[in-house]
């Protein structure tokens, strides 16, 4: 797929975003509060104009579905999917002759994700196993020299993958159908990984955060009942 948009509008970016078209094309600048010391005090991420946003990529989706045979006398099945996708472009352009900025790659947007998902039907009764894949992220501050500017922080996170389980009972009672259903998320207790931040006095020091893009919860249980008639 390929989507391409112009004069479109929406939200000037990220607060990094405008923060680096200041900095770097003179763009976005009035929506950054300066400090008399010159510190940045406040970014309004306001909605703008943009002259073009590009997306390109390509997803895969795989089904296989056989009977199986291992228990005579029981309906068995087995269910292979594979979903993966692969991103190529994810850019903006803030204003006409501007420079366009790719977020791919970066810890919002990875190049590689992908969903792995087996299940095993026996009569009534399922059990189904999903693996969900995150590729490798990178910072992509673009202001940011090694060898001469301050290493603050992470540089790349590498492939995340985590792990569910679930199992299902599916039965016909006269006129009404009953399901019931057990889940296990992130069956093995992955952590998400550990960002340090970037040490600045006015947004109250350095520390430590959890992206919202990984699992911050770890290994938890569900169970559903549904009964329609």
């Amino acid at each position: 797929y390929q989507i391409e948009q112009t004069d479109r509008i929406g939200a000037a970016g990220t607060a990094q975003q405008i923060v680096d078209e200041c900095f770097n094309n003179g763009i976005y600048c009035d929506f950054i509060t300066r400090a008399a010391d010159d510190r940045v005090t406040r970014i309004v991420i306001g909605q703008v104009n943009l002259a073009a946003a590009t997306v390109r990529g390509v997803d895969v989706d795989l089904v296989w579905r056989g009977d199986l045979n291992f228990f005579p006398g029981f309906a068995e099945s087995f269910t292979f999917r594979a979903l993966g996708g692969q991103l190529f472009e994810n850019s903006r352009q803030a204003e006409v002759g501007a420079p366009k900025s790719d977020i791919v790659g970066s810890i919002s947007t990875p190049r590689t994700t992908g969903v792995l998902s087996l299940k095993y039907d026996i009569d009534d009764f399922s059990i189904g196993l999903q693996e969900r894949y995150r590729g490798r992220v990178a910072r992509t501050d673009k202001t940011w020299t090694e060898g001469v500017d301050v290493d603050y922080g992470w540089k790349e996170i590498g492939a995340y993958v985590t792990t569910d389980l679930n199992f299902g009972y599916n039965r016909t009672l006269r006129s009404s159908t009953l399901t019931l259903s057990f889940n296990i998320t992130n069956l093995t207790d992955k952590d998400p990984p550990i960002i340090p931040s970037m040490p600045g006095a006015q947004f109250g020091g350095s520390g430590q955060s959890v992206s919202a893009n990984y699992d911050s919860l770890g290994r938890r249980y569900s169970m559903g009942f549904n009964l329609s008639f």
